[in-house]
Order: C-alpha cells, then structure tokens, then sequence
C-alpha cells in the first residue's frame, strides 16, 4: 500500500504543474494577442481605414486593458465622428490612468475630454404619461427611467425612439443629431390604445330553434297572391308526401296484428315486433308532415288573402315556423302577424 500512496503523489504533482503551466502560457498568450491588434490598429488607422482599426483597438483593450489602448481608440472613435463615443473612452482612460498613477497620459486624456465637451450633441426624451408595463428604447437599448427627461449626450447621426407599453400601440420616431453640442428634446405623445379587431366585431347571436321569416310584400296585389300560392303548394306537397308513409302505417300494423305474429297483446314473434316498431315510426313521421303540411298551407292562405288592396301601401308579414319534437310525436307551429 506504501508503494502506491508513493507512486501517486508524483503523478498529482506533474498534473498540477502541467495545469499551471497550461494557464501561464495561456495568460501570456493573452498580452500577445493584444499586442498584435493593437499594431494592426494603428497600421489601420494611418492608412484612414477608421472602422476596422476601432475594431482591432477594441479587441486589443478587451484581452489586455491598457491606457495606451484607450487613448488610441478614443482617438480612432473621434476621427469616425462618434464623438460622445470618444469622450467616454477619453474619460475611462483619464480615470485608469491615475489609478495605475501615470499623471502625463491621465493629463493627456483630460485635454481630449475637455475638447470634446462643447462639441458633443444631446437628446432629451420626454414621456409625461405614466402606463403599467412602459418601456423605452433608444437604438435597440431600453432606457431606464432616470434617463428619459435627461439629456444624455450621443454621437451625432440618426438615432431611433421606441416606446411601448400592454395594451398599447407602440410609438417610434427617428431622429438626427447634429455635429454641434446642442440639446434636441422630442416628447412622446400619449400611445393610443390598440384596439382588437376582433372585439370589435359584433358577435355573432347563436341559430335559434325557430325558424324566422319576415317577408315585405310588393306593391303589386298579384306578387303576394302567387307568394301565397306558393306558399301554400308546399304545404300541399308536404301533406301528400306523408301519405304513403300513413299507408305504410297502417299495411304494417294489420301484420303485425296478425294472430300468428302477435299471439296477444303483449307477446309477439320477432317479425311481429318489427312490423310493430315500422307501424309505429311510419304513423310518427306521417303525422309530422301531415302537421307541418297542414301549417304551411294556412299560412300559404293567409298570405293569399291578405295581399293590400292598394298598390300604395306595402304590407308586410312576419310569419314564425316553431317546430316541437315531443316524446310521441312532432309538431310544426306557426305564429305571425299581418
């Protein structure tokens, strides 16, 4: 066991300084990198190629923080023409360098930043409605509250105003900055309320079980004599189409009466009991239309006899179809008034 204990220490302590080796090569790796962005930004930034330079500057200062870096971009940004972008880097630059106690670039940054000050343009948003839920976006950043009535410097050029809120359509303005220092102030008006097409639809009333029909006669007595004969034919129609199921009715109910398929009234064969259930739905369903029919052709009749006598005064009838489904049969009822 002595042996083991002996042979696994070496080999932890090789891990260890592998790993700490590792991450010293990596960290020297680092101020490397950064050196190299750094030289490929100034090659960039004297042959006039602006954006690409702030890039490799802004690279160079996330792996290796340095004044130097600052001062460099800061200089690059203000060449581009972001000056607010500028004057904040000359203000961090100003700020490491008297924390790393290097008074002359701490000095140098202070001159940019106080060359920077009167050139810088501002805006100032003002929201006075207060809604649950607002939120305000400048560029894509939602802006906290403290900054909405604040004058907040930025780079001059076009910049875009988004504010939103539940409930609410949303507002958007675009608006440019100058290159001078001066203040422009917009004031968000008050978001309408974003109305839901659908709600606004009138809903929509469910079918009823009754049927209403509301028939404005024409001037013309004649029109409304051939409604009513129309009317009233359906009815016929109606009625004669429920005589053969009567007649079916009734053939059915003999054979089922038949002694040799109902032996008595309440016994009967499996033949006599269908002829039984045929009778029975045959003699419903001819009642049903015989009664409808018979509806119908009333109310053929009264439309026929109450057409106006006078061609100058329309008449109008309201006529109600209310069919009733009961246990031993239907029924089809008719209201109206003419």
């Amino acid at each position: 066991m002595a042996r083991v204990q002996t042979g696994v220490r070496p080999c932890a302590a090789i891990l260890l300084v592998t790993l700490l080796a590792g991450a010293s090569v990596a960290q020297a790796q680092q101020p490397s990198a950064a050196e190299s962005l750094f030289e490929q930004g100034r090659g960039l930034l004297a042959s006039g190629k602006l954006v690409e330079a702030c890039d490799k500057f802004a690279e160079s200062q996330k792996l290796d923080p340095a004044v130097g870096t600052l001062l460099n971009l800061g200089d690059c940004y203000e060449k581009r023409g972001k000056t607010a972008t500028a004057w904040a880097t000359f203000k961090l630059a100003a700020s490491t360098a008297r924390s790393a106690n290097q008074p002359s670039r701490e000095k140098l940054a202070d001159a940019r930043v106080a060359a920077l000050e009167s050139s810088i343009p501002s805006l100032s948003i003002a929201i006075p409605h207060e809604l649950p839920g607002l939120e305000a976006r400048r560029d894509g950043l939602v802006l906290g509250r403290a900054e909405w009535s604040s004058a907040i410097r930025l780079d001059p050029g076009e910049h875009e105003i988004v504010v939103s809120a539940p409930g609410r359509k949303p507002w958007s303005s675009k608006v440019t900055l100058p290159s001078e220092g001066q203040t422009t102030s917009i004031e968000v008006p008050e978001l309408e309320v974003e109305v839901d097409e659908l709600a606004e639809r009138a809903p929509v009333k469910p079918a009823s079980a009754a049927a209403n029909v509301d028939v404005v006669m024409a001037h013309d007595r004649n029109v409304q004599h051939a409604v009513g004969v129309v009317i009233a034919g359906v009815g016929v129609l109606t009625m004669v189409v429920g005589i053969p199921l009567g007649l079916r009715a009734i053939s059915f109910n003999k054979a089922s009466a038949n002694p040799s398929e109902c032996p008595t009234a309440t016994t009967c064969t499996a033949m006599g009991a269908m002829d039984s259930q045929t009778a029975q739905s045959n003699a419903t369903a001819s009642s049903l239309l015989f009664s409808a029919g018979g509806v119908v052709l009333v109310a053929g009749a009264i439309t026929y006899l109450t057409a106006p006598r006078a061609a100058s005064h329309p008449a109008k009838a309201s006529v109600r179809f209310v069919p009733s489904v009961g246990r031993d049969g239907a029924s089809l009822g008719m209201t109206g008034s003419w």
